[in-house]
């Protein structure tokens, strides 16, 4: 209290107002950045389900050309010889550098391939899944590397039945992953950003780094690869409950990953990575204007302050001063009627006298006629 005293008419105001400015300042700081941050990620989120939403179209586009295949009378005749031709001059017209075959395989597993070579697949999982256990219509398998080429490839097999729904065999395709690592690589945000592919299990089929692919997984990704906090929410990732994930690379960089799944597979992700820092560069700025705002509002409450209280000031002086003129012409008026009294206590005393030198008069005759 002793400082507060010692403390001018202006300061004393200023740091009245002072607290509720700088509370106000950094509620709006804290409520702006965190609104904006919030925003961009989940305009980032929107951005990887629509990439993903279009790596399941390209997955949606063989998967129903395969089907397509199923009903055509060549395929539905079961006969090697025949689709083996049908097969080789078919798979002329299909992308190159995406499929890597192209196969029929009978109800007992022996198969044509597109470029002629026969085999039996009796003992691989699609034909397991399909024709032996009769488990689906299709199928899409994680990305696995193909013994033949050394590629990451995913396999696409659609059941053959005829009209009665017997079983005839199925058609098979494998496609090379690249095609769709260049499709996801298309999509990246910034230069700063990376995409990856992950498929139902955790495993990376695509990334930047061609050393993680098939061997870095979510679940090994802090024990093996160094990406700190990412392995622990890697349970929350693959079962869909969670989208968003902040994590530490191997440089040490602070990154923020979002995932998205793709439709028309067993469970893969589509995932962009990309520096946190970035969510926060907007607010950056605006935390920075807000700032100059909030700095300029209390140089021009400082001034106000000022002007306010020198108005105060001189309302006050002048008070003072016509308050203290009318004390001067009180202690005249004061001193007038006093002197007023005094010549009028003198004007009795004097008419005193002069009653009492009468009496004196009288009394003095009195005797007189009193000896005659």
């Amino acid at each position: 209290m002793d400082f507060l005293s010692k403390l001018s008419m202006r300061t004393r105001i200023f740091a009245m107002f002072l607290p509720i400015v700088i509370v106000i300042g950094i509620v709006a700081v804290v409520w702006t950045r965190d609104r904006i941050v919030s925003m961009e990620q989940d305009l980032t989120a929107k951005i990887v389900e629509s990439s993903a939403n279009e790596l399941g179209g390209w997955v949606e586009n063989y998967l129903t050309l395969l089907n397509s295949l199923t009903t055509t009378p060549v395929i539905q005749s079961a006969e090697l010889g025949a689709i083996g031709e049908f097969l080789a001059v078919y798979a002329k017209s299909l992308k190159a550098g995406e499929i890597e075959s192209l196969l029929f395989a009978d109800a007992k597993g022996n198969a044509i391939y597109h470029n002629g070579i026969k085999g039996n697949v009796s003992d691989r999982f699609y034909y397991k899944d399909l024709v032996a256990n009769q488990s689906k219509q299709c199928l899409v398998s994680d990305p696995f590397l193909a013994r033949s080429t050394g590629n990451v490839i995913v396999a696409i097999a659609c059941v053959v039945k005829d009209r009665s729904n017997e079983i005839k065999g199925l058609v098979f395709a494998s496609f090379n992953t690249a095609a769709l690592s260049k499709i996801a690589s298309e999509r990246e945000i910034t230069t700063a950003t990376k995409s990856w592919l992950v498929d139902s299990a955790g495993v990376l089929f695509a990334h930047p780094n061609k050393d993680f692919i098939l061997k870095m997984t979510l679940k090994n990704a802090s024990s093996e690869y160094n990406y700190k906090d990412l392995s622990p929410q890697a349970d929350d990732i693959l079962g869909g409950r969670k989208t968003i994930a902040r994590y530490t690379n191997a440089e040490g960089a602070d990154r923020t990953i979002f995932f998205a799944k793709i439709k028309n597979t067993q469970g893969w992700l589509y995932a962009i990575s990309m520096p946190t820092e970035h969510f926060y560069e907007v607010t950056n700025r605006l935390a920075q204007m807000l700032a100059v705002g909030f700095l300029t509002i209390l140089v021009a409450l400082w001034f106000s302050i000022t002007a306010l209280t020198k108005s105060l000031t001189k309302q006050i002086g002048k008070g003072v001063l016509e308050l203290s003129h009318a004390n001067k012409e009180l202690l005249t008026a004061s001193e007038q009627i006093s002197a007023s009294s005094i010549s009028l206590a003198e004007g009795a005393s004097t008419q005193a006298s002069s009653v009492e030198q009468v009496s004196a008069t009288i009394e003095e005759s009195t005797a007189v006629n009193t000896q005659n």
